[in-house]
């Protein structure tokens, strides 16, 4: 299977559980009711945004659902770690990190990532961390 990116996987997973569903015959609604919890609490277990461990074992153990189709769909966030290394060795050699070089600048970390990685045109923020923070252009990835 190739790479999927996060919210593409979350879908695949999605599509699965309603195929399951359906070849159930059963709902979301009947399988909260058999569980004795809300429509909301079970989906929000199943999107990984509770924990729900119990759960998503009584979906398995109770209901028949395959464990592939318990587990959350979502993964956590990776860490900030997807940044050049070059930059994170050049901020660290001026004694700032990403989050600070991003309070500098009064936007987020995320945000500067983003512009770092070309996911963000931001011209401006682009310019200023060429010419006020002296971050090399060749660090930074063109936006498309």
């Amino acid at each position: 299977m190739p790479n999927l990116s996060v919210k593409d996987y979350q879908k695949l997973q999605h599509i699965r559980f309603k195929v399951w569903l359906i070849e159930n015959e059963t709902s979301q609604r009947k399988l909260a009711q058999q569980l004795g919890v809300t429509v909301q609490y079970l989906c929000d277990v199943l999107r990984g945004r509770r924990p729900g461990r119990r759960l998503r074992r009584r979906l398995v153990e109770e209901c028949g659902v395959p464990v592939h189709l318990a587990e959350p769909r979502t993964v956590m966030r990776p860490a900030i770690t997807h940044v050049d290394t070059e930059l994170k060795v050049l901020l660290l050699q001026r004694g700032l990190s990403i989050a600070a070089l991003a309070r500098q600048m009064g936007i987020t970390p995320t945000y500067l990532i983003n512009i770092v990685n070309g996911k963000r045109k931001a011209p401006r923020q682009r310019k200023r961390l060429i010419e006020e923070f002296a971050i090399p252009p060749q660090l930074m990835k063109e936006a498309a």
